[in-house]
Formats: structure tokens, C-alpha cells, sequence
């Protein structure tokens, strides 16, 4: 299974802006010693943060697990994920793409208009969710009030299946399954099993705090020894005190249950549009040592930053 990032913000997309720019350059000039890169498949450097960016698309992440493409949340990042398929099998005139949304607040919706794979007749594609509405709500989005094209004068077959919350639902070679999670018109998880037993969760836009302790398990169970779990990590911890009932976690607590689920790989995803860089490497920082301390200085899982453009696999 192949798991790459295409929009790791949430809320709103984060353009970089001139100031942004003057502050990495200045960071360069400035003749920090860089330390040493692994450029391997499976680590990211942070370095190359430093250098580069996080990124500033809302969520999208593609995962290949089998010959179609799945595709989870339609954020902003969702149309260079489009170019690029684009770019990289133009003479394939037909191909499936496998949807699956969290929920439908903007930030998770809105680059489905410029997904270009979309608008080439044969391409099929089939969008998933445990909302009753769903299909509604997106035709919605594209009435001509909002957006000049109707979904379906894009010319791609569009299809939508509605998922039963207690079964899990085979695409292509994977199996799975969604969990609702506490979050303003419901959010929810996805747990992706792919034919080598590889497991990976993601799960955007959950509150944890004041969830009674039965849900907390239920949280736990459905994390259980993921192998790799893209969670909700919006504020710093102090920020969520302040931020209650709107929907998002803290990289501390996702940490947490992380440990005590067993987790292998952690990766913070869907940072508040106003952090900047330099304040997600502290909160990377400083979600490592709460980590280090929640377990006696032996940390069972990786910690990371989900970053724009960064691929990763799990295999056997």
C-alpha cells in the first residue's frame, strides 16, 4: 500500500505569502547547519520542512492499494492530485477513482469542481459516505449559484454509495470501514485494510475531549495496531481548551490514544490555517517529548508531520 499526502491543512487553504517566503529564506541565509538526510521512502526530513513547507491545501490523500485510486477527502488538494494523474497516465482513457469522504464542511469538499479526471468521459467516479444526503449535498455545491458546471456536466460517470457504519465495503483490494467520531454534523474515521494485512487509519476532524469513556474505547478498537494513523491534530494543546466544541483535537491527546492503541506510525494532519511552519516543528517537537514522557522515555510509535507532496508505504 502507497500512501501519499496532497492537502494537509484544514479549515481553509494556506497560500504561502512574500512574508512566509522572507521567513524561510532568512532561516537559510542565516547558515544553520543542516543535519543529516534520509531521503528513504519512509522518513521525512525536517530539514526539508525548514527549507520547503508543510504545504497549504486542505485534506486530500490518495492511497494505492491495487490498480484504482482512493482518494480520502476531496479538499483543495484534491486538483494537483488531479493534474498529476493527469500528467502521469495520459493515455489512459478510462479509469475509476474511490472517494471517500469524512464529512461535508468545506475545507473537505471543495476541490471536487477542479478534480480534471472528472471532466474525461469514461472515467468513473464513485463517491462514498455514511451521510444518508450525501449525493444532495454535492450536487448542492455545484448548483449554479455556487459553481458554473453541474456535477454532472463535468463528464465523468458520477456514482454514490452510501456506507452501513457496521460492515466494512470491499474496494478494489482493500477492505474497509468508517466510525463516527465526535465533530459538528459528524465526522468519520476510515479504517483501510489492504490484501497484505497492512492497516491505515484516517481520522479527521474528531473531538475528544468530554467524550465518555465508552467512546474513547470504541476509539481505541477502531485505531487498534494501525500501522499508520493520519489523525486530526488541528490545535496546540492550549488552543483546544479555547476552541471547544469546535470539532478538533490536539496533537497531544491523538499521541495518546495512538500509544494506547498500539499504533506504529502517527502523522499529525489538518493544522489550523494560521500556523505557520515554524510553529508546526514545535508542536512536532514538543508532541515527541509528551510522548517520551507518557512512556518512561521509550516512544512505541513514530511521530510525524503530514507534509504536502511526502509519499510513504507499508508493505509486509
Amino acid at each position: 500500500m502507497k500512501v501519499k499526502f496532497w492537502g494537509v491543512r484544514g479549515s481553509l487553504p494556506t497560500p504561502m505569502v512574500s512574508e512566509h517566503i522572507e521567513e524561510k529564506v532568512r532561516y537559510i541565509l542565516n547558515g544553520l547547519k543542516q543535519g543529516d538526510e534520509d531521503r528513504s521512502n519512509n522518513h521525512i526530513s525536517i530539514d526539508s520542512i525548514k527549507n520547503g513547507t508543510v504545504g497549504g491545501n486542505t485534506s486530500c490523500v490518495e492511497v494505492t492499494a491495487g490498480e484504482e485510486v482512493i482518494i480520502f477527502d476531496a479538499g483543495s488538494g484534491l486538483m494537483p492530485l488531479g493534474m498529476d494523474i493527469i500528467k502521469r497516465e495520459p493515455e489512459r482513457s478510462r479509469k475509476r477513482f474511490h472517494i471517500l469522504l469524512s464529512h461535508t464542511h468545506w475545507d473537505h469538499i471543495m476541490g471536487l469542481p477542479y478534480f480534471a479526471p472528472a471532466y474525461n468521459k469514461g472515467n468513473e467516479i464513485l463517491i462514498y459516505s455514511p451521510h444518508p444526503d450525501i449525493q444532495e449535498r454535492l450536487e448542492l455545491q455545484q448548483d449554479p449559484r455556487f459553481f458554473p458546471i453541474s456535477l454532472y456536466q463535468m463528464g465523468a460517470k458520477v456514482e454514490f454509495r452510501i456506507l452501513n457504519k457496521e460492515e466494512s465495503v470491499r474496494i478494489d483490494n482493500a477492505y474497509i470501514r468508517c466510525m463516527a467520531q465526535s465533530h459538528p454534523g459528524i465526522s468519520y474515521a476510515y479504517k483501510l485494510i489492504d490484501a497484505g494485512g497492512k492497516i491505515l487509519v484516517y481520522s479527521t476532524d474528531a473531538e475528544y475531549k468530554g467524550m465518555v469513556q465508552e467512546n474513547l474505547d470504541d476509539t481505541i478498537r477502531f485505531f487498534h495496531e494501525a500501522d499508520a494513523l493520519i489523525a486530526d491534530a488541528q490545535y496546540t494543546f492550549m488552543d483546544s481548551f479555547e476552541k471547544q466544541d469546535w470539532g478538533h483535537s490536539s496533537s497531544f491527546v491523538v499521541a495518546e490514544l495512538a500509544i494506547k492503541a498500539g499504533v506504529k506510525r502517527l502523522f499529525l494532519f489538518h493544522y489550523d490555517p494560521t500556523y505557520r511552519d515554524r510553529k508546526l516543528l514545535e508542536i512536532l517537537d514538543q508532541t515527541r517529548n509528551f510522548a517520551a514522557d507518557l512512556t518512561d522515555g521509550y516512544v512505541p510509535l513514530s511521530i510525524d508531520l503530514a507534509v504536502e507532496g511526502f509519499e510513504f508505504e507499508l508493505s509486509g
